[in-house]
């Protein structure tokens, strides 16, 4: 199977070409006795017949290709004649959004929309990757609502629970969050975002929409690993020279291991190759949530568990307001991923099993 993957070089993007490497190397080593322990490096129960051979995969970043360019996006769908897009590529800097709009928009609103007009013409599936901050954190489904229609698998929870989580915060508007959380956003609910990026990441979803049947588009939300800039890894250079951390408490959502979410999008891959077609939007995400201090939290714990810290920093809940920056962020952004598992068989993750995975493989004395 030949994946063309666009924003190679990102987190997401990184973490999917390690994939890919780690499951061609078991392919040449193994024999097809093994599918079995495939399937389980793919996160998934499926049976060895959505397990693809070899993987072929060809990578693209800003440097290889900008997506915003139509003529150059389908000069290279033309050449390279992939039988899938994973796009990746996005203007991922939420606060730099509010001031550049158009570049915000340029990749994450055209870039989309030429990637699915590229693979229409090439009748080839996009796998696209969209965020959480579609949503304005008002949820309009009530708990009696999500109940009536809910699947067999159990919606995100709150990590460790009330006391566990915020155990050193004394901030009321953490407990305040938590007890009128509304429930998790289903695929359904209608988008309303709150900044410029989650408005260009809308606009880009509408388009594909729009454009191509045989899309399909990946909700996220709080996306960490060992590759690139994100939250965990500042929480960590901070850890090693602050004696106390300020998170903000009163903003909920689950976190997600990139490494998961690319062992999900070849699951994906893997079946769409063995004739599976259920096309739309799913959500896919840890299955825990959280707040960022929360997530601090459990990063640094974790850190110190593993000594890859000498001193652990006190961690203090603040609110959002006492932390203000240019991009509003949605109070509660946690995303039902029941779709995905009744569709695809593909369970959300367990964000907190991962940051283990995540603290071994960093050299934290380098970040």
């Amino acid at each position: 199977m030949k994946l063309l993957l666009t924003g190679a070089n990102g987190q997401l993007g990184l973490s999917i070409r390690r994939c890919v490497a780690d499951h061609n190397a078991f392919l040449a080593t193994n024999n097809d006795n093994n599918h079995r322990h495939i399937s389980s490096f793919l996160n998934t129960d499926l049976s060895s017949q959505y397990m693809p051979n070899e993987l072929q995969l060809l990578t693209a970043d800003k440097s290889d290709l900008e997506i915003s360019d139509a003529n150059a996006v389908m000069e290279m769908i033309d050449r390279l004649k992939p039988d899938l897009i994973i796009n990746c590529a996005a203007y991922t800097q939420v606060d730099q959004a509010e001031t550049h709009q158009q570049l915000a928009d340029d990749v994450n609103a055209t870039g989309a929309k030429n990637l699915a007009l590229a693979a229409l013409k090439a009748s080839i599936p996009l796998i696209h990757i969209s965020t959480d901050y579609v949503f304005d954190g008002k949820s309009g489904r009530l708990p009696s609502q999500a109940a009536s229609s809910a699947l067999p698998v159990d919606e995100p929870k709150l990590a460790g629970g009330l006391e566990a989580t915020f155990a050193t915060a004394s901030n009321t508007a953490i407990e305040t969050a938590i007890e009128n959380s509304p429930s998790p956003y289903s695929e359904t609910a209608v988008p309303n975002p709150l900044n410029i990026y989650g408005e260009s990441k809308w606009r880009g979803e509408q388009l594909i929409t729009d454009i191509l049947p045989q899309h399909i588009i990946i909700r996220t939300s709080w996306l960490i690993s060992e590759f690139g800039h994100n939250f965990a890894k500042t929480v960590l250079r901070l850890a090693k020279t602050k004696p106390t951390l300020a998170m903000v408490a009163d903003q909920i959502g689950c976190p997600t291991y990139a490494g998961d979410l690319a062992k999900a999008i070849l699951n994906i891959a893997a079946q769409i190759q063995q004739g599976k077609t259920v096309w739309g939007t799913f959500h896919y995400c840890g299955d825990t949530a959280t707040s960022w201090y929360g997530l601090a939290k459990a990063i640094v714990d974790e850190a110190s568990v593993q000594a890859k810290l000498l001193t652990v920093p006190t961690l203090k809940g603040i609110d959002t307001q006492d932390y203000p920056l240019p991009a509003k962020r949605p109070p509660y952004s946690v995303l039902d991923c029941q779709q995905i598992k009744m569709a695809w068989g593909i369970d959300a993750c367990d964000w907190q099993v991962s940051i283990k995975t995540l603290i071994r493989n960093l050299d934290i004395d380098v970040l």
